[in-house]
């Protein structure tokens, strides 16, 4: 059954059981000083629930308004999150890939100064109108705010109560995460974007594991996803900065960076054209030679 003082963490989006959400940067000093017992060496194991595991991942990012980063910088990493072995370990949780990323969109614009998540769900239904990628069951969207706006959910609020978040809308198919500004105490690890790539490859890795909160991998004492009792270790990742996540029987871990990942699997559509036309030659040359 799980703890108490985690159930009150998990409750804070009203979903008995789970957490789903990247807390706040002190959320250890709240839970001990609630009495949560510590995180044991190696962490709390995850267990499957049955279901809610995305085997091929794709992320797309939609854009909200203007962000306040480099944009670019922002895409590269998410492909390299995708393609360059983050995911890896999670094998071992159904998630075998092959891993995509599908490209930056600009959504409906929101300007603020503040959003609920029941507005956010209904925008994330009108997607497909905007020219992204429709709902296929194995994409996450994941929402980029604008600076100054702040997600609510009843009394919580973003920066104060959580740093990002994802969830499913009830068809069970469309998924989305919700990745507010880190320009904010509560979400700032000293450098605001590492925060935000931190909090990306957090909520990614749980998605990927428990697409609909609470039918896939978590740990039934804390209520934790798979990122969540390492939230805020910082971690390199090549050039960038991700935290782990549990990988059962190790603890804190992620899938050592590739800058050169493998092509993916199908036809070599490039190579099999070229060897058409080293082909042609060759029959142009002996049809010249056989003077037909």
């Amino acid at each position: 059954m799980i703890h108490e003082v985690y159930s009150r963490v998990a409750q804070m989006f009203r979903r008995e059981g789970v957490w789903q959400i990247v807390p706040p940067q002190d959320y250890k000093d709240r839970l001990a000083s609630a009495g949560a017992p510590a995180t044991p060496p190696g962490g709390y194991p995850v267990t499957d629930h049955g279901g809610s595991v995305i085997a091929a991942p794709k992320l797309a990012l939609v854009y909200l308004g203007a962000w306040w980063g480099d944009a670019g910088q922002l895409e590269q990493f998410a492909s390299d999150l995708m393609t360059c072995g983050f995911l890896d370990p999670c094998a071992m949780y159904g998630v075998n890939g092959p891993f995509a990323y599908l490209g930056a969109w600009l959504g409906p614009k929101v300007s603020g100064p503040t959003i609920t998540d029941a507005q956010l769900r209904s925008l994330v239904a009108a997607l497909p109108q905007f020219g992204i990628p429709a709902p296929d069951g194995s994409t996450l969207y994941a929402l980029i705010l604008p600076d100054g706006v702040t997600v609510t959910e009843g009394a919580d609020a973003s920066c104060s109560a959580f740093c990002g978040y994802h969830d499913a809308l009830s068809d069970g198919q469309t998924f989305y995460s919700v990745h507010p500004s880190t320009l904010c105490n509560g979400c700032d690890s000293g450098e605001p974007f590492a925060s935000f790539t931190m909090v990306l490859a957090h909520e990614v890795a749980e998605w990927a594991t428990d697409a609909v909160p609470g039918l896939g991998w978590y740990n039934d004492e804390t209520g934790m996803e798979i990122s969540d009792e390492w939230a805020w270790i910082a971690e390199p990742y090549g050039p960038w900065t991700v935290q782990g996540y549990q990988v059962n029987g190790v603890g804190d871990s992620y899938g050592e960076y590739n800058s050169q990942p493998a092509p993916p699997p199908g036809p070599d559509i490039a190579g099999a054209l070229a060897q058409l036309q080293v082909a042609q030659l060759a029959i142009n040359t002996a049809t010249g030679l056989l003077g037909g």
